[in-house]
């Protein structure tokens, strides 16, 4: 019953979310974009913190990386980081530290770069993208991940085991029964064994997706998926500020607060003594807003962080935002450029606050 209650929420919630997107999918073919974006050009200290993961080609290899965070194909990302070069004032780490510090008043169309997880693609494929223009990005890493033994998020272990497994059927207490007889039947056991492992306890979601793995019969994949501590000393060199997402990527509202603070704590104290330097950014893992509460706050604030990153999607006022709950534009490869420029207007707020407004229902 537990599980079938989850998979209907999930249901539920997928199809109210894809009114909401039909909603302003409609301004994008109307004349309504350029007033909004003629009217955001006037919005003064309103800062947009666009949040990528992976940039790939644009047919990545099948079967190895959860397809879910792919933020853009190559070509989209090219597209929008020069739209963005042209029209908007792309802000650096140090920027938008001095203006939480100082109180400084943005400039209209002010929007931050940022890239969660630490993946190869930033290094081969984002960065050479973001220096031929010159835009500043800051890069957020889980720091237990950062070694050459080929160690992998838990998601992508998952999305290759189902992918490739020649089993017909995936089948564990603690996520229920899906058939793997196609690639459709894939997929849903994919996205549903995610909601309910994501919602578990970091060690029991672990050991969890090791024992499908070894359950499916799957050979290890042996890449290379995430960017090594040397290829980070190097990027830290050439400027790009590299910040905390926990070490081991654990729910951190699903951790004692003890062991969150060694996450968070423990992140930063690996940077310093990798890279010789830090900043006082974090960025929450999941970071829904089931996934924060004020004690992870204070630990952060205790701790002397300045901003921290969120998954909670929508705009920020300086000033007014928490910068510890600052909120983010999530993207992903079905945006049309015209889709990108409508998410950097007004109307982007707007859809925020009633998808937050619907999941505090929920």
């Amino acid at each position: 019953y537990v599980l079938r209650s989850k998979r209907a929420s999930v249901a539920v919630w997928t199809m109210n979310e894809h009114r909401y997107r039909l909603a302003f999918d409609k301004i994008v073919g109307s004349a309504l974009l350029s007033v909004l974006e003629k009217l955001d050009a006037r919005r003064e200290n309103v800062l947009r913190i666009l949040a990528y993961h992976r940039v790939d080609p644009a047919e990545p290899e099948t079967g190895t990386l959860d397809p879910t965070l792919l933020s853009a194909t190559l070509g989209q990302f090219r597209q929008q980081v020069g739209f963005l070069a042209q029209h908007y004032r792309v802000l650096s780490l140090d920027d938008l530290l001095s203006a939480l510090a100082s109180g400084r008043t943005l400039p209209p169309r002010a929007v931050l770069v940022t890239f969660d997880d630490g993946y190869r693609g930033f290094l081969d494929r984002a960065w050479p993208v973001l220096q031929r223009w010159q835009i500043p990005a800051t890069l957020f890493v889980a720091t237990d991940y950062l070694t050459h033994n080929g160690r992998r998020f838990w998601w992508d272990c998952l999305y290759h085991a189902i992918s490739v497994t020649a089993r017909k059927e995936l089948r564990h207490p603690e996520l229920g029964s899906w058939p793997l007889m196609n690639a459709r039947q894939k997929e849903q056991a994919f996205e549903g064994a995610t909601v309910i492992i994501k919602g578990m306890e970091h060690q029991q979601a672990m050991s969890i997706v090791d024992e499908i793995d070894e359950d499916l019969e799957v050979p290890s994949n042996g890449a290379r998926d995430l960017l090594s501590w040397q290829e980070l000393r190097n990027l830290s060199g050439a400027g790009l500020p590299v910040c905390g997402h926990s070490r081991s990527h654990s729910n951190l509202s699903r951790v004692t607060m003890q062991q969150a603070r060694q996450e968070i704590i423990g992140a930063q104290q690996d940077l310093r003594r990798e890279l010789g330097q830090t900043w006082p950014v974090f960025a929450y893992p999941y970071g829904r807003p089931c996934d924060l509460n004020s004690a992870l706050i204070e630990i952060l604030r205790d701790a002397g962080f300045q901003a921290a990153m969120t998954a909670i999607p929508g705009h920020n006022v300086v000033g007014r935002t928490d910068p510890l709950r600052l909120r983010r534009v999530g993207l992903a490869p079905h945006l049309s450029l015209e889709e990108f420029r409508l998410a950097l207007t007004q109307a982007y707020d707007v859809y925020g606050t009633i998808l937050r407004l619907r999941r505090a229902r929920m």
